[in-house]
This record gives structure tokens, C-alpha cells and sequence, in this order.
């Protein structure tokens, strides 16, 4: 993401505007939250407890991180990770009809 930041025009936060919370810290570099708890998914930097509470951390790599969700809140929030996927992907299909259209419309002057 960091790349396609550097290419656009626009004052842009990508990262924070692409986390269900808030961006993270990896580095040097920003990240959005939701890859930084697929990386402790994959790396086994998680643990739930009797409560059901799941504590996400990640100290390596880069990272700061430290996160706890009850079942509830972990659910909503990758509710809401899915809801944003979903307009993101919209968004992408509408800008790539438009563009297909202009070239279209241009391309028959």
C-alpha cells in the first residue's frame, strides 16, 4: 500500500483509511491493523482465554503491537473489515467502468 501511496496525487492516509481502527506502526512504515492481526493469526501470536477474550501481540518484525477483543468485539470488528473489503471493491469496479467508458467515448472521436 505503501507504494500506491507514493504514486497518487492525493494527500491520502491509505493505511488508516483502509484499518477498521486505526493504522499500526511497523517499522518505519504504516500498516493497516487488519494485516497486522491476520500476521499474529499466522504467526500463533494469539491466545484465547476462559472468557473468550482473544489476545492478539506482536513484538517482532517491526512491531509494537498488543490487542484484546472479546468474542463480540472480534466478530463486529471483522464484520467490519468485511463491510470495507466489500465498498473497496465496489468502489474499484465503478472506477474501473468509468475509465472503461472514457476510453470507450474517446476512443470513437
Amino acid at each position: 500500500m505503501n507504494e500506491s501511496k507514493n504514486r497518487s496525487p492525493f494527500p491520502y492516509d491509505i493505511e488508516e483509511i483502509c484499518s477498521v481502527e486505526q493504522k499500526v506502526k511497523r517499522g518505519g512504515l504504516w500498516v493497516t491493523d487488519i494485516i497486522v492481526i491476520r500476521n499474529c493469526i499466522g504467526h500463533a501470536k494469539t491466545k484465547i482465554d476462559d472468557n473468550l477474550n482473544i489476545h492478539f501481540w506482536n513484538d517482532k518484525e517491526g512491531y509494537h503491537f498488543s490487542q484484546t477483543y472479546t468474542f463480540k468485539e472480534f466478530i463486529f470488528f471483522y464484520q467490519d473489515f468485511y463491510r470495507l473489503l466489500l465498498i473497496q471493491k465496489v468502489s474499484l469496479t465503478i472506477i474501473n467502468l468509468v475509465q472503461s467508458l472514457r476510453n470507450l467515448l474517446l476512443s470513437k472521436k
